[in-house]
This record gives C-alpha cells, structure tokens and sequence, in this order.
C-alpha cells in the first residue's frame, strides 16, 4: 500500500492578518515554526521514503525545521494557486472587491485574467498524483499550500469541482493523508495533528 502525507507549511505573518499569499514569497512566523516543531515529532516517526516540497520559501523553510534524514525534492506543481490581483489583499479589502466574490463564491467563477484558474491548479495537482503513484517509494511526504492541497482533495480524491475547495478546512501545520490500495485513491485523514493507525 502506498500512502501520502500532505503537510501545509507552517503560518507566516500573512496568515495571521489574513491576506492572500500565493507567490510573494515570505517565510514562517514564530508561531508558524513553532506549529512545524510541535508536528515533527509525529512526521519523524512515519517511516517516509521521499519528501516533495514546494519550491516557497514557506514550504522549503517547514521542511528544513522538520530535520528529516532524506533529501527534499523541489517540485513545482506543489506551488500555491496564484491569487493575481488578490494577492496580498486583506479580509476586509476582499470584501469589498466585487470581482474577487464572484471569484470565489459563484458557482460558476469568474477568474480574473491575473489570477490561476481552479482547473490549471487541480490539473497540475492531478500529474504530481499520478507520477507519485508510479514511484517505488511506499511512504511519501509532500510539503504545500492550503488552496493547493484542498483543491487536490476535493478534485483529485473527491471527484468535486476544483472550486469547492473552499468546503474543506486545512490548517497550518496540519497532515492530510492519502491512500492507494485495491480500492484506488482514498483519503484516511484530514486537517490532522495525530494519527491513528488503522
């Protein structure tokens, strides 16, 4: 059985005000390192073979702080939706910002010409699945964002539209878990910091 950890990066100072950050490229917050050092102890004991990360620095810099004895492997479909126009706009901004509502709420999204469509996410997100399911290792860590891992959730796993990623809640320095056995593709965990064994 071949199983996949996804961790979200550890909080960064835009995560605590609430903007937007896809590509402006900041590292964690004390509090975001302090989330990735109280979870390593639980991602150090998972037997991983292979660790995938996105190239932000956010991510690069969670995957260094949880010390792991295997190589991490850049990977850029791992990168967060890019946001455009929104990006670093806060909760309050984005309330008032008529194209981002419709961005984000309508059934049928409008995207801004700046801004990554769901379907570019979820179908980069659908080729790192697929070429994790062809590698030998059984026990993978991968290291992204919260758009990136719930949009993956909901369309790769799922079988939702990508755009219903706002349905599903992934913390900070949380593991979301993914199975393959003779049942194909299944998610076993979600939004977690414990694990329990099956």
């Amino acid at each position: 059985m071949k199983t996949l950890h996804l961790l979200r990066h550890g909080a960064t100072p835009w995560n605590a005000t609430g903007q937007l950050n896809s590509t402006t490229d900041i590292g964690l917050s004390d509090r975001g390192r302090q989330e990735i050092l109280a979870i390593a102890p639980l991602v150090q004991g998972l037997a991983l073979d292979r660790v995938m990360c996105s190239p932000r620095r956010r991510a690069q810099e969670t995957a260094q702080l949880l010390a792991l004895p295997l190589p991490i492997n850049p990977d850029d479909r791992l990168r967060e939706l890019d946001f455009g126009c929104f990006e670093g706009k806060t909760p309050a901004e984005l309330a008032q910002d008529l194209p981002f509502q419709q961005w984000y709420w309508d059934a049928n999204p409008q995207v801004p010409v700046s801004v990554e469509s769901f379907e570019s996410v979820a179908d980069r997100a659908q080729a790192f699945l697929q070429d994790m399911a062809t590698l030998p290792d059984n026990t993978i860590l991968a290291i992204a964002h919260g758009a990136l891992i719930r949009i993956l959730l909901c369309h790769c796993v799922l079988g939702m539209n990508p755009h219903t990623y706002r349905r599903l809640r992934v913390d900070n320095g949380t593991l979301s878990t993914l199975i393959w056995d003779s049942q194909g593709l299944r998610l076993t965990a979600l939004n977690c910091t414990s694990l329990r064994s099956a």
